[in-house]
């Protein structure tokens, strides 16, 4: 449904049934240009040059991760924790938050990768498409950054949480 009230925006007014696109060229009026220095494409490719090992560390940590729920599956023995709950409940959670954790994190790394591809082809071919692509990436690898790094308080919150209840 569509009002017929004006909408100030950047100081030309509109009406809100208009299309994005009329919108979007309002704003683009406003806009600066942005001009990458020498210093600046150092810093970009310097940025690139580390992502690689950025994904290496992480893809190991999640495999270190796996590995430790695995195990610690198999020497985990129910019958010990009867009177337990909590604990036993974290025990059951944690192959669900291994699971999810990792597939946050690797589509998390694929946005880290795509935005660092992004970068340096953009710089490189001067493409400004391509440089602003990498600025949609980024937003999508924060997204993943900020669900993974929410997972990880629940779900270690929740640990914290049965540590101080039978242990202090």
């Amino acid at each position: 449904m569509c009002s017929l009230t004006a909408i100030e925006w950047h100081g030309s007014t509109t009406n809100c049934c208009t299309s994005n696109a009329v919108m979007s060229n309002a704003i683009q009026d406003d806009l600066f240009e942005i001009k990458i220095t020498g210093s600046g494409k150092y810093y970009i490719y310097k940025f690139a040059s580390i992502a690689k090992l950025v994904i290496l560390v992480s893809v190991l940590i999640s495999l270190i991760h796996v590995a430790t729920t695995v195990v610690g599956l198999l020497i985990f023995k129910p019958d010990r924790y009867a009177g337990y709950k909590y604990l036993l409940m974290e025990r059951r959670l944690l192959p669900y938050y291994t699971v999810i954790f990792c597939i946050v994190l690797y589509l998390q790394l694929y946005f880290y990768w795509q935005v660092t591809r992004h970068l340096r082809v953009g710089v490189a071919l001067n493409d400004e498409e391509k440089f602003n692509k990498a600025f949609q990436l980024l937003f999508r690898y924060s997204a993943f950054g900020l669900v993974s790094v929410l997972l990880s308080l629940f779900y270690y919150g929740f640990e914290l949480f049965t540590y101080i209840i039978y242990y202090l």
